[in-house]
């Protein structure tokens, strides 16, 4: 299940403009395809009846239906220390399922990443 860290749901708490504004959690893809890093954004209304809503600790994250199986076990968190300030993702699940699905395939992206499960 898609977890939130109290830290991290403070966080999102004091930028949500609404109780109804959704985190989108999205992928940042790389030129073939490959999921080279998260990034979350705020919606007001859920853009896409294909999108998968899940509530974390009260909270509505959004993703695209492309990402919901590799963000089912996925942990968003929150830190401050002296390396870094901001959100972080943990989604153990996506390395299987790291391809765009119809982006040529994803055939040779990812170098160094070893086997790959399409």
């Amino acid at each position: 299940m898609l977890s939130v860290t109290d830290a991290a749901q403070t966080r999102i708490r004091e930028a949500l403009s609404s109780p109804e504004t959704a985190v989108r959690l999205g992928a940042i893809r790389g030129p073939h395809g490959c999921i080279h890093g998260w990034q979350l954004s705020l919606e007001d209304e859920v853009s896409s009846k294909e999108d998968v809503v899940f509530d974390a600790q009260g909270i509505k994250v959004v993703v695209g239906p492309e990402l919901s199986a590799a963000v089912e076990d996925a942990t968003i968190d929150y830190r401050e220390d002296s390396s870094a300030i901001g959100f972080t993702m943990d989604v153990p699940n996506a390395s299987a399922h790291d391809h765009g699905h119809g982006r040529g395939g994803g055939q040779g992206c990812c170098g160094g990443h070893g086997g790959h499960h399409h």
